[in-house]
């Protein structure tokens, strides 16, 4: 079965469990909803101690969010043109591995009591529930027998039992939030940028700002880069400077290379756009980008440009890159709680990160140093999976998956309950 086969198998099974009448309405409200947003966007003023305007994600306003994930998986596959291509490539590979299994969920206890708790309305968790399934797939792939989802909720207890030569209780953490240093840091950029920005657009200029700082953001005055370039981007608007804090390029977008795309459509937030326009090469790079234009509200599709702006920005100081590293010890010991005592247990925590090699190098040396100083008193832990996602949108296709994992085995670890392919995306 081709992608769009799989999806749909998924969305009707999804369908039969809900029931016919209320997908229906459920539908007919992300409809609605989808109209909505897309007309009447919502958007939070600054507070006084900070920068920015702030666009509401959808999944912050939505009252229905596993429909809103199962709506645009719908229209990936009858009307792409509706679909949030961002949300797709984030979702559709995870769905794609569950469809592939289906069959054999089908056939484990609880699975359908899952799928219909994790596609109730008032459900927040339709991603932490795909996670959960998607290890239950990686365990069956890997021969495990009675993989059965648990429910006890009188009672900690772990959300799988497999039988790999003997039963084993298997818990599943997912960090949903990036670090709130990264938080931080963004909202300290903004301040630095959008008042130069603010000139752009006034001006009807139509440049590209590259900065590189080589200290903590938190640590420049907030008009520091507006002082820094404002006067000479009035008199010779293309020019380099570089200092010990910091490095700044400008060069103007590349409209040529856009219109040359004659058969190409773009949405207004598409990486391939930026990529072509602003030249963004090192998905490293944030970028806040400005685009005048004509376009559709509804598809977010844009073309006729003749303005458009951008403001690039990493930092590069060795303190921001230690900062952004994320430590798992907290999910990790709530994970070891819920394992029975005296029982063999397994934990899986999935992540999403897009901080580079540096910070994934970073976490797995965090990782290790929390793990030298973990007490598991009477819990009988013999692997713990961390997952490292990074789910993209390539130029050139829908999606593109990288998945690094990194086993941890415990000395009393018997061979036979560890994963030889412990996967659940890209294997």
């Amino acid at each position: 079965m081709n992608e769009f086969e799989l999806i749909n198998k998924f969305l009707n099974y999804c369908k039969e469990i809900i029931g016919n009448s209320n997908w229906d309405k459920r539908f007919i409200y992300i409809k609605q909803f989808l109209m909505d947003i897309k007309t009447k966007p919502i958007i939070i003023k600054p507070k006084n101690n900070e920068s920015g305007i702030t666009y509401v994600s959808p999944l912050e306003l939505c009252k229905d969010i596993p429909m809103w994930y199962l709506f645009n998986l719908y229209c990936y596959i009858q009307y792409p043109d509706y679909c949030d291509i961002t949300l797709i490539a984030r979702i559709a590979p995870k769905i794609i591995r569950i469809a592939e299994s289906l069959d054999s969920l089908k056939l484990c206890n609880g699975f359908s009591k899952k799928i219909f708790e994790s596609l109730n309305s008032n459900s927040k968790n339709f991603e932490n529930s795909i996670f959960e399934i998607l290890v239950a797939c990686t365990y069956l792939r890997n021969g495990a027998s009675n993989v059965t989802f648990l429910f006890d909720k009188t009672q900690k207890m772990a959300d799988l039992c497999v039988n790999m030569n003997g039963p084993l209780f298997v818990e599943c953490k997912r960090k949903a939030k990036e670090s709130s240093y990264n938080e931080q840091e963004r909202k300290a950029w903004y301040k630095q940028y959008l008042p130069i920005q603010e000139y752009f657009v006034n001006n009807n200029i139509s440049l590209v700002l590259k900065v590189t700082f080589h200290n903590e953001l938190n640590t420049y005055s907030p008009n520091y880069l507006y002082s820094l370039v404002i006067e000479k981007i009035k008199k010779e608007k293309i020019f380099s400077i570089e200092k010990p804090d910091i490095s700044v390029i400008t060069y103007e977008p590349d409209f040529k290379t856009l219109n040359e795309q004659f058969d190409s459509k773009f949405k207004k937030y598409s990486p391939a756009l930026f990529n072509l326009l602003f030249k963004r090469d090192n998905d490293l790079y944030g970028i806040t980008p400005f685009m005048n234009g004509s376009g559709d509200l509804i598809t977010d599709y844009i073309h006729d440009i003749t303005v458009a702006s951008a403001g690039l920005w990493y930092c590069d100081s060795k303190d921001a890159l230690e900062k952004k590293s994320l430590s798992f010890k907290r999910l990790i010991c709530e994970a070891i709680e819920q394992i029975p005592d005296q029982q063999s247990g397994a934990i899986h925590i999935g992540y999403e990160s897009y901080n580079g090699e540096i910070v994934e190098e970073k976490n797995f040396m965090r990782t290790i140093e929390d793990m030298i100083s973990l007490s598991l008193g009477q819990k009988k832990i013999e692997y713990i999976y961390i997952h490292n996602l990074k789910l993209m949108l390539p130029i050139d296709k829908n999606w593109d998956i990288e998945e690094t994992v990194l086993p941890l085995q415990n000395l009393y670890a018997t061979d036979d309950k560890f994963l030889k392919i412990p996967h659940i995306l890209a294997f």
